[in-house]
């Protein structure tokens, strides 16, 4: 519990309100959660405006609400407008939590595709040197007392929950702390990691996504690339991509900041890529890493060059530790059984991690047969439908359209513009609008040495349909029609 005038001295605001020696219990974002002593926070959103809910926090007991400076809500004493209540949030959140970052050293990792896969490696690799590292993912989260499933369905989460997090890390006597940070969390709009300051911030593909939210693509581009403002004088950014936009953003970065790009600054080659394993060099000598697929690999070797800067070791000297990285929940992983066939789930559900996948199977499939289930998520960026649906077509012989997260879209209008982009009239397509029921035709169609692909849901724990969340688990569907 914090005073409410220390609390508004970390945002800035000035001491004005009455109450400021009042104690704070709690920050809120729901207003059925306050209580006495809460602080709520009304955030305008995409649908709705949390600032019409902020009389409600305070009839339950709030001490004060903050919401945007332009909120359509009338003026009340207990009632603040700031220009950005989410910056706001976060400044107050480290606050309560008596500032955690200050006491631990930070790494971001953002990028369109493989944000998990390198905050996962790298996990295991500062594990197999004996550093209890935090980490925050979309599929993991460990505070220093071991690794679990990320019980959220969101990758970055709100400051408060952040600091919550990084103040039991603190507490378990982590020093390094991996984030996964989304261009949301990024984004002037929702500013969650706003304050923090970054001690290696990697940044592992960029394409376009989340349009809808970002309004274009160089929004969405720009929201990326200010994680390089956010690392400190005297730190390091990895990457494994040199563009005209990533060149800009470093001409503006701290001078003093110590850049590594993979493959200009350290060499590597892919050399042999199967569905379970890569093998290639790096700065000429040989690595395995137990992953399907290169870019998984790429993503590896980032890691390596991550925790050759936390532990002050030679990259090389690193690399034996690849073979023992284990592949993450979700990320082409297989699924062992009697069939022969080889059936892989992956979360690939933007165009560029499609665009890979597919290059890969065009690679290593041989004469054998691919089936593919995929599907699109509500709400989302439908240009990109159509596609996901091109790019599947033509490398595969059967195409199962069914649910992803519909949310409050109609199912069989997402798999029609999945359907304008097929390009290949060779493909069957089926639609089979229940995800259980599209996993059991696929297998059941599939023969020996034929390739399943399960796209989309990967790690998550749930499939999100109108006003209702279905538990769900990709690998759980497959043994229970494999046996």
């Amino acid at each position: 519990m914090k005073a409410l005038g220390e609390l508004l001295r970390s945002a800035h605001i000035p001491l004005t309100f009455p109450h400021h020696s009042a104690i704070v219990t709690s920050l809120c974002t729901h207003s059925k959660e306050c209580k006495a002593g809460s602080i709520f926070f009304g955030f305008q959103g995409q649908s709705s405006d949390g600032s019409r809910y902020a009389e409600e926090a305070l009839q339950n007991g709030a001490i004060l609400a903050i919401v945007d400076e332009e909120a359509p809500i009338d003026d009340h004493q207990s009632i603040i407008r700031v220009k950005n209540p989410h910056k706001t949030f976060a400044l107050m959140s480290a606050a309560f939590h008596d500032n955690p970052q200050r006491e631990l050293k930070l790494i971001a990792i953002t990028g369109t595709d493989g944000k998990s896969s390198t905050a996962d490696i790298l996990h295991q690799l500062l594990s197999f040197e004996g550093m209890p590292t935090g980490l925050f993912s979309t599929t993991s989260i460990d505070d220093g007392t071991g690794k679990i499933p990320s019980p959220y369905r969101i990758s970055t989460p709100e400051a408060d929950l952040l600091y919550s997090f990084l103040d039991r890390c603190r507490s378990n006597r982590v020093e390094h702390v991996i984030i996964e940070a989304t261009s949301h969390a990024l984004s002037e709009e929702y500013s969650r990691l706003y304050g923090l300051s970054f001690e290696i911030g990697i940044i592992t593909t960029l394409s376009g996504d989340h349009i809808e939210f970002h309004g274009s693509k160089e929004a969405y581009l720009e929201a990326k690339l200010s994680l390089l403002d956010m690392i400190r004088p005297q730190g390091h950014f990895i990457s494994s991509i040199e563009n005209q936009e990533l060149k800009r953003c470093l001409r503006r970065s701290d001078p003093s900041i110590h850049i590594h790009i993979l493959g200009r600054d350290h060499p590597y080659m892919v050399e042999e890529d199967t569905l379970h394993s890569v093998r290639g060099t790096f700065e000429g000598r040989s690595f395995t890493v137990n992953l399907g697929l290169s870019v998984l690999a790429t993503n590896a070797l980032l890691a390596l060059l991550a925790s050759s800067v936390i532990t002050h070791k030679n990259p090389v000297e690193l690399l034996p530790q690849l073979a023992n990285v284990r592949p993450l929940k979700g990320r082409m992983q297989s699924v062992p059984n009697d069939k022969g066939v080889h059936i892989i789930i992956d979360y690939a559900h933007t165009i560029g991690a499609y665009e890979r996948l597919f290059s890969f199977i065009r690679q290593i499939r041989g004469e054998s047969r691919v089936i593919t289930v995929m599907g699109a998520a509500g709400g989302r960026d439908k240009k990109k439908r159509s596609v996901l649906g091109s790019i599947a077509s033509k490398e595969s012989d059967i195409l199962i359209l069914t649910e992803e997260d519909p949310v409050y879209e109609d199912l069989r209008a997402i798999n029609a513009m999945i359907e304008e982009g097929i390009a290949s009239e060779t493909c069957r397509v089926l639609e089979i609008d229940d995800r259980n029921l599209a996993i059991a035709e696929a297998i059941r169609l599939a023969e020996e040495g034929d390739i399943v692909l399960l796209l989309g849901k990967g790690h998550e724990q749930s499939i999100q349909r109108t006003n209702r969340s279905i538990p769900w688990d990709e690998e759980k569907a497959v043994l229970e029609v494999i046996g």
